[in-house]
């Protein structure tokens, strides 16, 4: 439960750190999230960043897909 929602509050997340520190020093407060933004719109590489969003969001899926089923098997 506390992997699937760190995951979730990763995407909310970059408002806050992109408009207070954009990433801190030395990127002690940079989120991947904040890491594909920056990818994409400093290098023009918006194909990658796209597919990091993409993969990003497999992820949380796939967490959430295992948090489900575990906790349906508990309840039968």
């Amino acid at each position: 439960m506390v992997i699937l929602l760190r995951a979730i509050d990763s995407f909310r997340l970059f408002d806050k750190v992109n408009i207070l520190t954009r990433g801190g020093p030395a990127n002690s407060t940079a989120t991947i999230t904040q890491y594909i933004y920056n990818f994409g719109v400093n290098n023009f590489r918006i194909g990658y960043s796209s597919a990091g969003a993409i993969i990003m969001t497999l992820i949380v899926l796939v967490i959430a897909a295992f948090y489900l089923r575990n906790t349906l098997k508990q309840q039968s």
